[in-house]
C-alpha cells in the first residue's frame, strides 16, 4: 500500500502532496518519483493542500482592500502563525 499512502518514515506515512506519483523511466516502467529538489524547496503536505483549497473561494488581495473577502483573507493570513504554532503542540 505504499504506492497508495506515500513513503513512511519511523512507521508513519508521509502525507507529502505527490509523494505517490509515478513517472516514466528508461527502461519504460514506471516508478514512484523521488524528490531531490528538497534544498531548493519544500514539498507540500497534504494538510496545507486542502486547507488551501477549502480557502480558494475567499482568495483575494491580502492588506490591499476594504473590501469584505480582502479583510477576511488578510485576517487569516494574520491569524495564521499562531495557529499553525497550535496545531504543532497537538499530539
Amino acid at each position: 500500500m505504499l504506492e497508495e499512502q506515500g513513503p513512511e518514515i519511523a512507521g508513519r506515512a508521509l502525507r507529502i502532496v505527490g509523494a505517490e506519483q509515478r513517472v516514466p523511466v528508461r527502461d519504460g516502467t514506471l516508478r514512484r518519483y523521488i524528490n531531490l529538489e528538497n534544498a531548493a524547496r519544500t514539498t507540500t503536505v497534504r494538510e496545507v493542500m486542502e486547507t488551501v483549497g477549502e480557502f480558494m473561494h475567499w482568495y483575494s488581495s491580502v492588506h490591499r482592500s476594504a473590501g469584505f473577502k480582502s479583510r477576511v483573507v488578510t485576517q487569516a493570513c494574520e491569524d495564521a502563525p499562531h495557529r499553525a504554532r497550535v496545531r504543532r503542540r497537538r499530539p
